[in-house]
């Protein structure tokens, strides 16, 4: 089911502890089914631990994350991930929920 989501559906938002990762990334960074952070990324994580492969970043760490501890959400050992952008076919379809959930990530990162 993980796989049809990041194949077809209109998520573009996943939390997921690290095992789930590494079976969905691999190592291969140019088929890869996240954005690199590079892609979407503003807010500040310093002080948060990132998922790479291959040196690329592509998931950020959420046991430091201000927002989710505030509002006792625990999500320590899950990393934040944005699916990569839109297929041209996907484009004018999904476009608008790829950028709400880059927004939404971006909040709750800053927080």
């Amino acid at each position: 089911k993980l796989q049809l989501s990041l194949a077809e559906d209109d998520v573009y938002l996943y939390i997921m502890d690290k095992d789930t990762a590494q079976y969905c990334m691999g190592d291969d960074t140019e088929n890869a089914v996240f954005a690199p952070l590079k892609d979407w990324l503003t807010a500040d994580i310093s002080d948060m631990e990132t998922y790479a492969v291959n040196g690329v970043d592509f998931g950020i760490k959420l046991d430091n994350c201000a927002f989710l501890n505030e509002k006792d959400i625990d999500f320590s050992n899950h990393y934040l991930f944005i699916r990569y952008y839109p297929r041209k076919d996907q484009l004018k379809r999904q476009l608008a929920g790829y950028e709400a959930s880059i927004e939404l990530a971006n909040q709750i990162l800053n927080k």
